[in-house]
């Protein structure tokens, strides 16, 4: 006859190890050779600039774009590849993708608490398969190794919902 409270523990080391692996993938998937590539694709090059530009003449309200007012983006995005080149010392591709790589952890992450809280839990695998899906999909992974507000945003909306859906 099994205890009640191990059956529990192991229950939830279980779901602990599969949530690292998800982890794991997520950030071998995303992160691993961010920057091993030049930024190339259309507005990578322009954020990347602008963010240069905040670290150089500290103007974080208004952006800036060779020395004229961008206002046409908000500037948080640019404030994270700010923030991220600054700890790492300059603006390079690693820097200016990495915002939307981690915003991306985060979409599979709310996603994941999303189906896990909204199933029973017997369902659990449920959360992990629908993770890995959207991992997996194609148009999610090229926009979470973009230097795109698109990423950013979409964690925001997910994180919207989430909470909203509770």
């Amino acid at each position: 006859m099994s205890d009640w409270s191990s059956d529990v523990c192991s229950s939830d080391l279980m779901n602990y190890k599969y949530f690292l692996i998800l982890l794991f993938v997520s950030f071998i998937m995303l992160i691993w050779g961010l920057g091993g590539y030049d930024i190339v694709d259309p507005d990578g090059p322009r954020f990347a600039l602008v963010a240069q530009e905040m670290l150089g003449n500290h103007q974080w309200v208004m952006p800036h774009r060779n020395d004229y007012s961008y206002p046409d983006k908000p500037p948080f995005f640019f404030w994270c590849i700010a923030f991220f080149s600054y700890l790492r010392g300059e603006v390079n591709s690693f820097t200016a993708r990495l915002p939307s790589a981690i915003a991306a952890m985060g979409v599979i992450y709310f996603i994941f608490q999303w189906v896990k809280n909204g199933s029973n839990k017997n369902e659990i695998k449920l959360a992990y398969l629908t993770s890995f899906i959207l991992l997996t999909s194609f148009l999610f992974f090229y926009q979470a190794r973009m230097t795109q507000i698109d990423m950013l945003m979409c964690f925001f909306v997910t994180a919207a919902m989430v909470e909203g859906y509770k």
